[in-house]
């Protein structure tokens, strides 16, 4: 016998009830499943990378001073500093997993160009306090406390040289009225997060909605909208020679965002160079040849500014 639906068995009702619940939990399971990849996404992204770096007590015949300073936000971090004559010194920030070893065939070049170097260890890395690595973006902290370090030390031509996480906490410690460079080289250097995000997640379907639990969580870790995690809004400001270096092959910086972010600098004298093949990794390792290559030529043109300038 049929019975209309208003008058339908108990049994039908309590069929109804069971699907509505299973579909209510499975709805649950998968908004509480993609909260949670959000949440450890962001967890993964910015855990600390701590090791104890091994002692080095020269760098191509240069002693290497164990320094330490403290950061605006009370952190303790450490480095290497290889002191030249003069007073001219280069800051080398190293990308993520990174730490100041990863620099020293950098420093080496230009102490071999008579310039004093320093090798931090960003915030939670290598030997340097810190209990999150936050997307270059707290790393200003440390670039700004490094810069007023050389300072104190009496350097007056200070530059810098970063990558990737340390090139993006360079554009980040930019702000108007910042210091007048004598130069600096960002190499595979992001230009907004969420593309960072987006190029580090492809595989991810819808990313548009896939990801905001990564931009809520991101945004909470590192106690900044997303917005403002955008290092080509920070470029105009930097007026001072500007070198970028970046592998024509990258997934994770696209060429195209590379280009945009160098198109968006301040400065008038910049070059930008591209290695032949090279991804997101350290391009000093991929190819030493092509990246000296970037900074001979780089070197001859502010080398050629100097002269004119001595001239008048």
């Amino acid at each position: 016998m049929r019975f209309p639906a208003v008058f339908a068995p108990p049994h039908a009702h309590a069929k109804r009830s069971r699907r509505a619940l299973w579909a209510g939990l499975a709805l649950l399971a998968g908004l509480g499943a993609w909260l949670f990849l959000g949440w450890l996404t962001v967890a993964v992204a910015t855990a600390p990378l701590r090791r104890t770096v091994a002692p080095r007590a020269e760098l191509a015949g240069v002693a290497l001073e164990d320094v330490e300073t403290v950061t605006a936000d009370g952190l303790l971090v450490r480095g290497w500093f290889g002191v030249r004559p003069g007073r001219r010194v280069v800051l080398l920030f190293a990308g993520k997993g990174g730490d100041r070893a990863t620099n020293l065939g950098k420093a080496e070049y230009y102490l071999q160009r008579g310039w004093s170097v320093l090798m931090p260890d960003l915030r939670a890395t290598g030997d340097s306090a810190g209990e999150r690595v936050g997307m270059g973006y707290a790393e200003r902290l440390d670039v700004r406390a490094w810069v007023a370090f050389v300072k104190q030390r009496g350097y007056a031509d200070i530059a810098l040289h970063g990558q990737s996480l340390g090139a993006a906490a360079i554009a980040y410690s930019f702000e108007p009225g910042c210091d007048d460079y004598s130069f600096i080289v960002l190499e595979s250097c992001y230009d907004d997060v969420r593309n960072a995000l987006a190029n580090r997640l492809s595989f991810v379907p819808l990313p548009g909605s896939s990801l905001k639990p990564v931009e809520w969580f991101g945004a909470s870790a590192l106690g900044v909208p997303l917005d403002e995690l955008r290092p080509v809004d920070r470029l105009p400001s930097a007026k001072f020679p500007l070198l970028m270096i970046a592998g024509d092959a990258d997934p994770h910086a696209l060429p195209s965002e590379t280009q945009r972010l160098f198109e968006a600098s301040g400065a008038v004298t910049r070059q930008l160079s591209w290695i032949a093949g090279g991804v997101h990794e350290d391009l000093w390792s991929y190819d030493e040849a092509g990246y000296t290559a970037a900074l001979d030529r780089f070197f001859i043109e502010l080398d050629a500014i100097a002269a004119a300038e001595d001239q008048w």
